[in-house]
């Protein structure tokens, strides 16, 4: 990232955009029943370790042609970094895409995600910050967090600019209309998220001159 004079983590206006309801987009029709946003400040690089998880991950689509497009959507987000921080950052070149992981469980589908970034105005998912502090504004409900509720009209949480560390938990009321993904799509993830697997080292080969040596050297003990 390019080094900028005064870091939004600590200085700047903060900007705050609405965002739709979504998983890994800005824009689309996946959902998710709970998450957890948990960012790291360091305040001596001034950088902010973003780290999200979420439970549940559902369509709003009925059809199977909408669902397959959900779940696209949501595997290339998985596989590709430039769309993945096109579709989180508010600008290409405002963070790096760390560790990013989908997984099934039970049924159901998971996912998480890191994003490393010294502005933390560029996470297009609520997130602001300025003199007076940091800021979270959510779409869904606030489940648990350890900063300072507000009265605002959506729900909003807010830090001091000494905070080190920002938590918030989220649920979404309207979980129940959501759609399970159909059973060939979680099946479909499960194979290609297989095949993704980081393949194990190979087992080292003993080499047939060093066995033999020693067999050679056992027996001119012997003797």
């Amino acid at each position: 990232m390019t080094p900028r004079s005064s870091l939004s983590l600590h200085h700047g206006r903060a900007r705050v955009v609405a965002v739709a309801v979504a998983i890994f987009m800005s824009s689309g029709c996946l959902s998710y029943e709970k998450s957890q946003t948990r960012v790291a400040l360091d305040k001596k690089t001034g950088i902010a370790h973003v780290q999200v998880t979420y439970w549940n991950l559902a369509s709003t689509e009925n059809g199977r042609n909408g669902q397959r497009e959900d779940f696209e959507q949501l595997d290339s987000l998985r596989r590709s970094d430039p769309y993945f921080l096109s579709s989180f950052l508010r600008s290409p070149g405002g963070g790096r895409a760390s560790k990013r992981k989908v997984w099934v469980e039970k049924g159901q589908i998971h996912a998480s995600y890191t994003i490393q970034t010294s502005d933390l105005n560029q996470i297009a998912e609520g997130w602001s910050a300025d003199t007076t502090g940091y800021r979270y504004v959510s779409m869904l409900e606030i489940s648990k967090t350890n900063g300072q509720r507000t009265t605002d009209e959506k729900p909003t949480v807010h830090w001091p600019r000494r905070a080190t560390e920002l938590i918030v938990g989220e649920r979404d009321p309207h979980f129940a209309e959501a759609v399970p993904f159909l059973p060939e799509f979680r099946e479909s993830l499960a194979v290609r998220l297989k095949r993704s697997a980081p393949k194990p080292p190979p087992k080292a080969v003993k080499s047939t001159k060093s066995t033999a040596k020693k067999k050679s050297t056992k027996r001119s003990t012997t003797h």
